[in-house]
């Protein structure tokens, strides 16, 4: 496990631990929904390896995708250059939310947070980005929940543990789960190894309302 995640699930445990004795929809810091926050916030999702590292005329880090796939109606030259608050290994493959600003193309997203790919996952990753900014842009709660559970399947803990936290910030606020979504709760709580998502997954399926088909 990562060494930033399990300092984050170390809290979170502890968080989660008095969270029943707290008033409900307390605000917990660090269940912030960073994916939630990064479809809103980017322009653009991209996929590539990472080719090469250097730095800008400030000394901010740039990575340059080789071969760089978009998930939405933009074309990117090769190779596309990046700024990034993380430090990224070379010949690794990562998913980017992009933001154009006046110094070119950032990732949006914050410093030690990474989503890595892998060509396997291609389909069940590309599908809940799609179904996360769908549901965003027409206001679908029941969408982006159906993306994050189908999240809860990918064989990287990263992608798991930010489908986990975004899933509990909406649990909070949107109505009833339907029998066929807990029923796929049920089955990733139970799969699930990482105490850290375990637990939120304990604490989102003890706590969600019910609702019909």
């Amino acid at each position: 496990m990562p060494a930033h995640l399990w300092a984050i699930g170390t809290a979170l445990i502890y968080g989660l631990a008095v969270l029943h004795a707290r008033t409900a929809g307390a605000h917990v810091p660090w269940l912030r929904p960073v994916l939630l926050d990064l479809i809103r916030e980017s322009e653009c999702v991209v996929v590539g390896g990472v080719e090469a590292t250097e730095a800008d005329s400030r000394g901010r880090g740039v990575v340059l995708l080789r071969r760089p796939m978009s998930w939405c109606e933009m074309n990117f030259s090769e190779p596309l250059r990046i700024r990034t608050g993380t430090a990224l290994p070379g010949g690794a493959s990562f998913v980017f939310f992009l933001r154009r600003d006046a110094a070119g193309w950032r990732d949006v997203a914050p410093a030690g947070v990474v989503f890595p790919f892998d060509r396997h996952e291609q389909k069940r990753i590309h599908r809940a980005l799609r179904q996360l900014s769908k549901g965003y842009i027409e206001r679908r709660v029941a969408l982006q929940r159906a993306a994050l559970v189908g999240l809860l399947g990918a064989a990287n803990l990263d992608w798991r543990y930010h489908a986990a936290v975004a899933l509990y910030s909406l649990s909070q606020s949107s109505g009833g789960w339907t029998e066929s979504e807990r029923q796929r709760l049920d089955h990733y709580l139970r799969s699930e190894k990482d105490p850290a998502v375990q637990q939120l997954l304990r604490h989102i399926s003890g706590g969600i309302p019910a609702s019909a088909e």
